[in-house]
């Protein structure tokens, strides 16, 4: 029986993916088993489900609204909620900025509708909420 990522991973533990550097801008490269082919983030495309999309959208207006959103948190999430496929490397970027940003407006707030939206997300995105499909060009 074939193992898991993490299983792998725990059975292999001096394997390393990689460091990566804010200062440097530069990714350094690691060995990887055969099976495997290092990938850039840039180039995996992540489309929302519509479910996921719902909960964004609810969380667009949120941010219109608040002050406790960044301007360009709203933009990003207007995007993401319309459909339109963003990158798993802003996806990872980001949701960590949106989680941060929403966590401070319920806490300012107590909005009910806000925790609800973060709610949805959090439960459809590990249900079917994305698509991951790779690029075959990329501008650089």
């Amino acid at each position: 029986m074939q193992q898991n990522f993490l299983e792998r991973r725990a059975a292999q533990p001096y394997m390393f993916w990689g460091h990566y550097t804010h200062q440097s801008q530069e990714y350094m490269a690691v060995n990887l088993p055969h099976q495997e082919t290092e990938l850039d983030a840039r180039d995996l495309n992540v489309r929302f489900s519509p479910p996921v999309q719902t909960a964004l959208k609810t969380l667009t207006v949120i941010a219109l609204k608040s002050d406790w959103f960044d301007p360009e948190m709203h933009a990003i999430l207007e995007e993401w909620s319309s459909g339109k496929p963003t990158t798993i490397h802003d996806v990872m970027i980001t949701l960590p900025l949106i989680a941060e940003q929403t966590a401070e407006h319920i806490k300012a707030t107590g909005d009910e509708r806000a925790k609800d939206a973060w709610r949805d997300l959090c439960t459809q995105l590990p249900e079917n909420g994305f698509i991951v499909s790779q690029s075959l060009q990329r501008k650089r």
